[in-house]
């Protein structure tokens, strides 16, 4: 080996230390630490979410060269009702956040399938994704009728639905919300179960959430009942 490759040898080794000796100096200064963090919302459908502001409440006071992009925009991707993310980060200490939240009002769950639906359409997910919105109300359905909902869009009956069961309150005493669309009317049929009283309520025509809300709260016996919107029956 000849002197020359020797000496190269010698101050590429030096480069590197002193390299890696100015990075561990830098990530260990005040002056990089995370001071600001700018956070900025799209969407509707959601207040920020708790598990959103834990994320964003993480990253002031890391040093920014040790902070990852990649990992913050995953770790905002699996909270409930995000869509899109976009972080930057900007020396020497601060980053922007954006996130961008989706409009999902309801989940339908079918034998062979998951579905998010908003205001204006349904679309078909993955069971990770359909299982990252906890909060919102399940409705089960026919899986051929959801693929008709998916490829056509919503139906008058579909869309009265939708408005109903996404104010249905998800912590109640309701067990199971099913709805099915063949019946001679418009509507369809809306069916929600519920626990304490063990009763199966079949909601047979449109009715305001009011309405139905007021029904509930009659229910005080096990048994089968149907609601109309100016009469609510109990079969016998």
């Amino acid at each position: 080996m000849t002197r020359t490759k020797i000496k190269i040898g010698f101050i590429v080794i030096f480069v590197l230390i002193a390299a890696i000796a100015v990075y561990i100096g830098l990530c260990n200064l005040n002056y990089f630490f995370i001071k600001e963090v700018e956070y900025s919302a799209t969407g509707s459908g959601y207040s920020v979410a708790t598990d959103v502001q834990n994320v964003i409440s993480g990253i002031r006071g890391q040093n920014i060269f040790r902070f990852s992009i990649s990992k913050t925009e995953a770790a905002l991707l699996k909270c409930e009702g995000v869509s899109s993310v976009e972080v930057k980060k900007y020396y020497p200490d601060k980053v922007i956040v954006k996130v961008h939240y989706s409009g999902f009002l309801i989940r339908v769950k079918t034998e062979e399938g998951f579905y998010l639906a908003d205001s204006e359409k349904m679309i078909k997910v993955s069971e990770e994704k359909y299982y990252s919105y906890p909060s919102l109300n399940v409705v089960e359905m026919d899986d051929s009728y959801a693929s008709f909902i998916v490829k056509w869009g919503y139906e008058e009956g579909f869309a009265q639905m939708l408005e109903l069961t996404r104010q249905l309150d998800a912590k109640s005493l309701i067990t199971n919300i099913k709805y099915d669309n063949n019946n001679s009317n418009r509507f369809g049929r809306l069916i929600v179960e519920t626990s304490s009283p063990d009763a199966e309520l079949c909601i047979r025509e449109p009715v305001t959430y009011q309405r139905l809300q007021q029904a509930l709260d009659y229910l005080v016996e096990d048994g089968l009942y149907d609601l109309y919107a100016n009469a609510l029956v109990k079969r016998t």
